[in-house]
């Protein structure tokens, strides 16, 4: 999974813990603190429908809000509208309480209509929430100047009051920001490291291959080109031309394995053969059956008799490579020196055959396909 299909859902499983505590939260405090304050002080209020219905109202918000939360959503369409009867509600609390009770147990809505607001609005914008807050402080703010009672001594209660609940409420949106971004953070820089590895990972496979062909050009090629240095090989010596172009072949071939392409068997071949057609051999190609992909230690194998051939052809050969299902044949017909001799070639999976005919070699490398090896060795009962 990418880094942008995983942040969301990182950032969904952390900010769910303060998400469910929130909702923890609004709920026992509704249904048990403040059911309390309310059958305990009913008969105090001037009039005791207000806080009953007050009650209720934020009751049923409380649980509407709580349940789009916890369903994860961004929130009912209808949260904006809610938060606005959440605040009537707790001014419904605050009006029906005495003048003096404006910040006090009679008017227990408006500190803990708060945690209303969290449920309804937690996964909005910022400002919604501040709006909420700034609302719920104000309202309170203006009883408290409309009963007469906004005093110093009524502020600094105001103020203590709105910092030991409100400023607990901001402390949540707080922590549910920074969990957000926290945990975005931590995604990228995951996503980064794995980036990394792969790349140190890649690098080094690069770097391996390059010392394996640098070991097998050095096993190569760096005996005739000392040969060819120092004298010890005549250059008008056919069996030293035919090392020359059997070995460039050879490179033609290493060079072809790091393209990228859909059959490598073929465009392997075809390198090799470009070498026979410089020296103006006609090279002809013939190809049937499904190729699959082999890895290239299998395909220099395979190709390594056939190759000895084309490059040894003088006026005309014929590459044939056939796949089926049980392996992979590659077969090559060329007129060569009768002197030509093709090493043995020893491979649990592959098999060559050489015939003559007059002046042509036909030599055939057959490579088994894992499904054919294991049928071929398959014990009847």
């Amino acid at each position: 999974m990418s880094g942008e299909a995983r942040a969301p859902v990182a950032v969904f499983r952390y900010r769910r813990i303060v998400e469910l505590s929130v909702i923890a939260v609004a709920v026992s405090w509704h249904f048990g603190v403040n059911l309390g304050q309310l059958a305990g002080h009913l008969p105090a209020y001037r009039n005791p429908v207000l806080p009953l219905v007050s009650w209720c109202g934020l009751g049923v918000i409380t649980a509407v809000g709580g349940a789009s939360l916890f369903r994860g959503g961004r929130g009912s369409r209808l949260a904006g509208p809610l938060a606005v009867v959440a605040l009537a509600c707790s001014g419904l609390t605050t009006a029906a309480s005495l003048p003096g009770d404006v910040i006090g147990p009679l008017s227990w809505s408006w500190g803990t209509v708060g945690w209303c607001g969290l449920v309804l609005l937690l996964r909005r914008p910022s400002w919604a929430l501040a709006a909420f807050f700034a609302g719920n402080i104000g309202l309170t703010a203006a009883f408290l100047a409309g009963a007469g009672q906004f005093d110093r001594v009524a502020a600094a209660r105001f103020l203590t009051v709105v910092c030991t609940t409100t400023g607990i409420q901001l402390c949540v949106v707080l922590m549910d920001r920074l969990m957000r971004r926290i945990t975005l953070r931590a995604v990228n820089a995951d996503d980064e490291r794995v980036r990394l590895l792969a790349a140190s990972i890649a690098a080094r496979q690069v770097h391996l291959r390059r010392r394996s062909r640098y070991a097998y050009l050095a096993a190569e090629f760096e005996p005739l080109l000392r040969g060819l240095a120092d004298g010890g090989l005549d250059p008008a010596d056919p069996a030293v031309q035919h090392r020359c172009a059997l070995s460039a072949a050879r490179m033609r071939r290493l060079w072809a394995e790091t393209d990228e392409t859909v059959d490598p068997l073929l465009h392997e071949l075809r390198a090799c053969a470009d070498i026979a057609e410089r020296r103006g051999v006609a090279v002809e190609f013939l190809t049937s059956g499904p190729l699959p992909v082999l890895p290239p230690e299998s395909r220099r194998l395979l190709t390594e008799a056939p190759l000895e051939v084309l490059t040894a052809a003088r006026t005309r050969a014929r590459v044939t490579v056939l796949g089926d299902a049980d392996a992979i044949t590659l077969s090559v017909v060329a007129d060569v020196d009768p002197a030509t001799a093709i090493p043995p070639r020893e491979h649990r999976k592959l098999t060559v055959t050489a015939q003559w005919e007059e002046d042509e070699l036909w030599i055939e490398a057959r490579w088994a396909l894992p499904s054919a090896l294991s049928s071929s060795t398959t014990t009847p009962s």
